[in-house]
């Protein structure tokens, strides 16, 4: 059984033929003999997917992300906030693997651009704002650092805080944007 469950996570897909459940099975018991078998891990999350098993496959991504490292582990951190998004209605979770990616790949293009999605969001825009906002002033992106600074402005309640973003915020469009107009308005 070991020989056919190996040849099996090789095989993904068609899995000797057998039909999903049987595959997930077989696929199982190597994960029971090795939790980290990449090959099993990578052929449960394909038939999740296939299946639409939303939550099982963020599971499986999960766990795949905690063997990863670097690069290959922000790449499925951005593929697990993704399924979070769009799949399990899970924002929260997903700005943290998002955020989570960029931590591991300075300014991952993805997770950026997902996030900056967020930021439309009115419920996340304001803590996506504050992970996009050092990533923007580190790119030199300074109309998007513009935007999330008057998103932060918008939502500071401290007079102090309020204050030391406008002032960065007119700083911004003076000197970077060259319209010293907009930054007091």
């Amino acid at each position: 059984q070991a020989a056919a469950c190996t040849y099996a996570s090789r095989s993904t897909r068609r899995a000797l033929g057998c039909p999903g459940r049987v595959a997930s099975e077989r696929f199982r018991a190597v994960l029971a003999d090795d939790p980290a078998d990449a090959e099993a891990l990578e052929a449960l999350s394909q038939l999740a997917q296939s299946g639409g098993r939303w939550a099982e496959l963020a599971g499986l991504i999960a766990t795949r992300r905690d063997l990863a490292e670097g690069s290959a582990r922000a790449a499925l951190a951005y593929q697990l906030g993704a399924l979070k998004v769009e799949r399990l209605d899970d924002k929260g979770g997903a700005v943290e693997a998002f955020r989570e990616a960029l931590g591991l790949v300075a300014h991952h293009g993805p997770s950026l651009g997902a996030l900056e999605a967020l930021l439309r969001d009115d419920a996340w825009r304001v803590r996506v704002a504050e992970i996009l906002e050092p990533e923007f002033a580190q790119t030199g992106d300074h109309a998007r650092l513009a935007w999330v600074l008057q998103i932060l402005l918008e939502a500071a309640s401290d007079p102090a805080a309020r204050r030391g973003l406008a002032l960065r915020l007119a700083s911004v469009y003076a000197d970077a944007l060259n319209d010293a107009r907009q930054g007091f308005e």
